[in-house]
């Protein structure tokens, strides 16, 4: 099983990355889902997969699409795909692409959906939240096996924030909170 960070929006505080990466550092692919706004090469993690957002330099690619562990992920910032008026646009843009999972950002609140066979991620920003009732920085890792399990980590104190995030208590056993059927 392959486990992924999955951030967004973290707005030129690269500190904050770093301090994620050293707290997982069992985790070696990160996923950034644009406006980092800072200078990546600064970064100490093995694989980052990194797509512009709507206030970085052009240079960086608009969108990718990897494949890890037999799962095709597309990596958008989201505002192209209009997010912050609903999912419908990106979902659809999704199935052109033929992808399972879609990692989004730009509007800076974590969530997670399932649409058909797409399952949608949001991790929130590391820098800014805002939005809904969650108003801590987040991120989130994906374990990517036979299911695909999704939680969210604090960006600061790297707690698990599960119930912030979903409305639901965690158990003090860490124990998925999404988790789909197998494949």
């Amino acid at each position: 099983m392959t486990s992924l960070l999955v951030v967004s929006d973290s707005h030129v505080h690269n500190a904050t990355l770093q301090g994620i990466f050293q707290a997982h550092p069992d985790i070696s692919i990160c996923l950034h889902c644009g406006d980092i706004q800072d200078d990546p090469a600064s970064l100490k993690i093995e694989t980052l997969y990194l797509v512009q957002g709507n206030t970085d330099v052009p240079t960086m690619p608009k969108e990718l699409i990897i494949e890890i562990d037999h799962y095709q992920i597309l990596i958008v910032h989201g505002h192209e795909q209009v997010v912050e008026d609903g999912l419908d646009d990106l979902v659809a843009y999704g199935k052109t692409k033929n992808v399972d999972l879609i990692c989004y950002g730009h509007t800076h609140h974590p969530m997670v959906a399932k649409r058909d066979d797409l399952t949608i991620l949001n991790p929130g920003s590391v820098a800014f939240p805002r939005g809904g009732k969650v108003f801590v920085p987040t991120y989130a890792i994906v374990d990517l096996g036979d299911d695909l399990t999704i939680h969210f980590y604090h960006a600061k104190t790297h707690a698990c924030v599960d119930d912030l995030v979903l409305g639901s208590p965690t158990k003090k056993k860490k124990k998925s909170f999404f988790s789909f059927l197998k494949r």
